[in-house]
C-alpha cells in the first residue's frame, strides 16, 4: 500500500534542515534561506508544504527534495507517485461588486468574531477600545500610522512602519503585509494589471531576518495560497463569506489569520498598489 503523501507545487529543492517545531507543523530551511514544512492537516497545507498522513514530522530533523523524490527521515517518496497541492486562486468569472462589498462589511457585519487583540481596529477604529497597556497603545498608534501612509500612496514609509511590528513568530505587521499582498492578486486581475512591480517592492522593503516571515511573504507576494485562505476566497465567491471558511482563517495562529484578512480587505478597500 502506498502511503499518502500530497506535495506542494512550488516546493524548493535542497536540503533542509529543522528550523522549529509545532504541534502540528515541521518548518524546514535550507542554506539558501529557503523554506518548506510538513503537516498532517490538510487545513494548513501550502505551495510550499508537504502534507503526511503519519507522525513522522515528529521525529524527522531533515527534509530532502529532488524533483523527483522527497527524503524524510529514512523514508524515500517518489513525487510521481501523490497528488500535487495547487497553491493559485481565479477570480475568473467573478462578480467584482459583490466580492468586495461582501469583503468589506465584513468587520461591520462579523467583527465580533475578531480576536480582541487583532489589528482589525485599522478598518473599525471603535476597536481601539480593546487597546489597553502602554506597548499595545504605542503598537496601535504605530499601525495605524503606517496604514495611513498606505491608504494615502506612501507605499514605502507605510510597509517600514508595519514591517516587524508585533509580537508572535510571525508579527502582526507582517500578517497584515501579506494580505496585502494577496490583495494586489485580485486587484491586478480585476483591473487587467500587472502588480508585480508593486509587490516585489513591498516585499523588498519588508523583508528581514525572520526567515519565516520572509518566506511567508514571499509565497503572498507570488500569489500562492495556502489551503485555509483558499477556502475563504472561494467562499466569498460563491455564496457570500462562508462562517466555517472565516473561522478556520481566524483561527490561524493567534492573531495571524485575523491580521491577515485585515490587510486583505483593507488592500482591496483602498486600492492599495494601483
Amino acid at each position: 500500500m502506498i502511503e499518502s503523501f500530497v506535495f506542494g507545487d512550488v516546493l524548493p529543492t535542497g536540503v533542509f534542515k529543522l528550523h522549529s517545531r509545532f504541534r502540528r507543523v515541521s518548518n524546514f530551511s535550507s542554506v539558501d534561506g529557503d523554506m518548506v514544512f510538513v503537516t498532517d492537516d490538510p487545513m494548513l497545507m501550502a505551495g510550499q508544504g508537504i502534507q503526511v498522513a503519519t507522525n513522522i514530522l515528529l521525529v524527522s530533523e531533515a527534509v530532502s527534495i529532488t524533483k523527483e523524490s522527497v527524503t524524510i527521515g529514512d523514508r524515500i517518496i517518489h513525487r510521481k507517485d501523490h497528488p500535487v497541492y495547487t497553491s493559485y486562486v481565479s477570480f475568473e468569472g467573478l462578480d467584482f461588486n459583490d466580492f468586495e462589498t461582501r469583503l468589506i462589511q465584513l468587520p461591520e457585519d462579523r467583527g465580533y468574531l475578531f480576536p480582541d487583540d487583532s489589528l482589525l481596529y485599522v478598518l473599525d477604529p471603535a476597536r481601539c477600545r480593546f487597546v489597553s497597556g502602554a506597548f499595545e497603545r504605542k503598537l496601535a498608534d504605530q499601525i495605524l500610522d503606517g496604514a495611513e501612509h498606505l491608504r494615502t500612496g506612501r507605499m514605502e514609509k507605510g510597509v517600514a512602519l508595519l514591517s516587524g511590528a508585533g509580537k508572535g513568530l510571525t508579527p502582526s505587521g507582517d500578517d497584515f503585509l501579506a494580505g496585502l499582498l494577496y490583495a494586489m492578486h485580485y486587484l491586478g486581475f480585476k483591473n487587467r494589471l500587472c502588480m508585480d512591480t508593486q509587490a516585489r517592492q513591498l516585499f523588498d522593503i519588508s523583508k528581514g531576518n525572520n526567515l519565516l516571515v520572509n518566506s511567508f511573504l514571499w509565497h503572498a507576494m507570488n500569489y500562492n495560497y495556502f489551503q485555509t485562505l483558499k477556502n475563504f476566497v472561494y467562499s466569498c465567491t460563491r455564496c457570500g463569506c462562508g462562517y466555517r471558511a472565516l473561522i478556520d482563517l481566524l483561527s490561524v495562529g493567534a492573531t495571524s489569520g485575523a491580521d491577515l484578512l485585515t490587510g486583505y480587505i483593507f488592500g482591496i478597500q483602498y486600492r492599495i498598489g494601483i
